[in-house]
């Protein structure tokens, strides 16, 4: 005996439903995920630099994968020794931050110049038991002259945190440095705990500056900021998990799919 099309009806009107209850919830607003890349140079002749940018970038977005700025040729030709770049991707099967900044004062006259680079992804725990998690960062850079490099590393609880805004959320765990001298590398583990159904940001950026004003300067992160999971099993990124209502509509696209295939 095969359903008749009022019984199809009801499983259709069942699994919509049904749908919000099957679903992961949180992946309804983890969408802003991205990367970001900016950088400047500016001239500052009289000791002060409240004057205009020599040149300023910027690339990237959310939903972008990857970003990268880099001082154009025209404008290092016009000041030799300065220059910026900084590179945001989103790498590996997880898509994990990964970060470079560069900048460089090394000319005879006075400059600042700064780089930045930015990514932010989101994840779902799919697993079926609470769960332990290890991330290790790794930074390194090198510093000379009036110049620095600076940047965190941070798991949040994606409820309540919005990274368009300027509104910390509830930090999970996270890492931060700030160097001025020399060559510097610093590992790091975060740790968390997530119960099934918990969504996370997280969030990285890395900032490199110099200043001529005093002495030639360069910070150069361009070692590259990277980071991994020790064991990631149950995580995935939340744009890959359905909204509750594609899980309504393939639930229910399964009732008229097989009410097609009645003889």
């Amino acid at each position: 005996m095969h359903p008749g099309p009022p019984m199809l009806a009801r499983w259709a009107c069942t699994a919509a439903a049904l749908a919000s209850l099957a679903a992961p919830a949180a992946a309804q607003s983890l969408d802003l995920w991205g990367s970001f890349a900016s950088g400047f140079a500016r001239e500052c002749p009289s000791g002060a630099c409240g004057g205009a940018n020599i040149e300023s970038l910027a690339a990237g977005g959310f939903g972008q994968a990857s970003a990268a700025v880099v001082m154009s040729p025209e404008a290092q030709a016009l000041h030799p020794g300065v220059s910026f770049a900084a590179q945001a991707s989103l790498v590996g099967a997880l898509e994990i931050p990964e970060l470079k900044a560069m900048a460089l004062a090394a000319a005879a006259t006075r400059y600042t110049v700064s780089a930045r680079a930015e990514a932010v992804q989101a994840y779902v725990y799919t697993g079926a038991a609470a769960a332990d998690f290890v991330l290790n960062v790794n930074v390194s850079g090198d510093i000379t002259g009036d110049a620095g490099l600076s940047g965190f590393v941070t798991v949040y609880d994606s409820d309540g945190y919005n990274p368009a805004s300027e509104v910390p959320g509830t930090r999970l765990d996270n890492s931060f440095f700030s160097w001025s001298a020399s060559t510097q590398a610093q590992p790091e583990a975060l740790t968390f705990t997530l119960q099934p159904g918990d969504a996370v940001y997280l969030r990285a950026t890395l900032f490199a500056n110099a200043d001529s004003r005093n002495t030639p300067s360069a910070a150069d992160a361009f070692h590259t900021l990277t980071m991994g999971f020790q064991d990631a099993t149950g995580l995935v990124q939340a744009a890959a998990v359905p909204e509750p209502g594609s899980w309504a509509l393939l639930l229910a696209g399964g009732a008229l799919l097989l009410a097609r295939r009645r003889p």
